[in-house]
């Protein structure tokens, strides 16, 4: 019987241990666990229909930003990123999903990447700045977009200093479109771009003798104003470089009306230009027998925030080769935007010192590190430059490049403006140029 009782003894202990064991095991692993938080930063852009492309490259960019990050291990000590897409088609939409994001108790956003457009950001701004939640555009270039709104940043440069760059880049244009006078034209909405043209306005007409305009209203009749601007427009002998401050499919409806084979009007236009869905809308339906695409975009130029044949940095350089490897197609200016996007929220996101206890109060600890990229010593390294905000949330730092359609590719034009050009320009404008 002793020994009876000593064997049931032994194995009670070793049952014990055997719990305890699985215990402390649970207990370890469960805290480890717990000490990966889990972080939700929401995306918003086309994901469906027409624009589906731009929504893809906004996904694939910071995805491939978060990927790479995660990898170098460098950032994001005991974080886990969860990038939760929102297909945003329009304005009301946006509206729509600013909602969605804001009363998701489940998974609870930080910040958010997007919109694309300039008239979604506009509408869920507000959305966003009465909920503190911070938001990030990669691509929305219209200034009041984001303007007001302490609570969204740009990572590009807005439509003030693309409208700067295009306006003293039509001095090279002129040269290249061989012409004998100095004149440029505009053609513009007068619904969304007005405040483009008069500061267009105002700096062509120092680099010009001749500036010719021309506006339509998005809420009027737009066939017959299309039909009228490209009547007067072949009726003239010479309009010189032509500045298309419209939306992107105004832009090609206005192009295929105006160009035909041997025609030699030269377009410019703002970064809506500058990706495949430009061109993309010029269906067959629109062009005449016997001609091509190029005939319609060949020396189509637009400025760009990136272009990818013109990528010569380390991190630009690997960014392209590992979307070439991964997407197998050339990354646009949106992929581009969108990795630097994610770079900068990531940033922010390790900077802020989350508490975990609020989500409203960690938002605002993220606002607040996003507010500390203010100056180039403290600006986040991306591939389209170094990004830091002013006091409205704009990136106004970073270069822009001037491209141009040629069969069917947006390649990099053979002459870049830089911004110290401009007194030179302004300055030395001789009839010999």
């Amino acid at each position: 019987m002793k020994k009876i009782a000593q064997t049931v003894i032994v194995l009670c202990c070793v049952g014990i241990i055997g719990i305890l064991t699985v215990f402390l095991l649970r207990h370890f692993t469960q805290d480890k666990t717990d000490k990966t938080k889990t972080v939700y930063i929401a995306l918003a852009g086309p994901m469906s229909g027409v624009n589906q492309e731009h929504g893809k490259a906004l996904l694939r960019g910071a995805t491939l930003a978060y990927n790479n990050v995660k990898k170098e291990g460098n950032n994001l000590k005991n974080k886990k990123v969860e990038i939760i897409s929102y297909d945003d088609q329009t304005s009301q939409t946006a509206v729509e999903i600013a909602t969605d994001i804001v009363n998701d108790t489940d998974k609870k956003s930080l910040l958010v990447l997007g919109h694309y457009t300039s008239d979604s950001s506009a509408a869920a701004g507000p959305i966003y700045q009465s909920n503190g939640i911070p938001a990030i555009t990669g691509s929305a270039a219209v200034d009041s977009a984001i303007m007001g709104n302490k609570w969204f940043f740009r990572t590009i440069p807005g439509e003030h200093a693309m409208t700067e760059f295009i306006a003293y880049n039509m001095k090279r244009l002129q040269r290249f479109a061989g012409g004998t006078k100095k004149q440029v034209s505009l053609i513009y909405d007068k619904n969304f771009y007005e405040t483009t043209a008069e500061q267009f306005k105002k700096i062509a007409g120092n680099i010009s003798d001749e500036l010719r305009v021309w506006s339509f209203e998005n809420k009027s009749n737009k066939d017959l104003a299309f039909k009228k601007i490209i009547a007067e427009i072949r009726a003239e002998q010479s309009v010189g470089p032509i500045f298309f401050a419209t939306e992107s499919r105004d832009c090609s409806r206005l192009i295929s009306m105006l160009k035909y084979p041997g025609t030699n009007y030269l377009v410019i236009g703002t970064s809506s230009l500058a990706v495949p869905t430009f061109i993309q809308q010029f269906e067959k339906k629109q062009l005449h027998e016997q001609e091509s695409l190029r005939d319609y975009t060949n020396e189509t130029f637009a400025v760009s925030p990136f272009i990818s044949y013109l990528a010569d940095q380390p991190d630009a350089l690997v960014f392209r080769e590992k979307f070439l490897h991964q997407y197998q197609k050339e990354p646009t200016w949106v992929a581009a935007a969108y990795y630097d996007a994610m770079l900068v929220a990531l940033n922010a996101v390790e900077q802020a010192e989350l508490l975990g206890n609020s989500i409203r109060e960690d938002r605002r600890r993220v606002r607040n590190a996003l507010n500390r990229f203010n100056e180039k010593d403290v600006a986040v390294q991306g591939i389209t430059g170094d990004i830091y905000f002013d006091e409205n949330g704009n990136n106004t730092s970073l270069p822009l490049s001037l491209g141009m359609w040629f069969n069917h590719t947006f390649l990099p034009f053979y002459q870049q403006y830089q911004k110290q050009d401009q007194q030179q320009i302004l300055g030395n404008y001789t009839d010999e140029d």
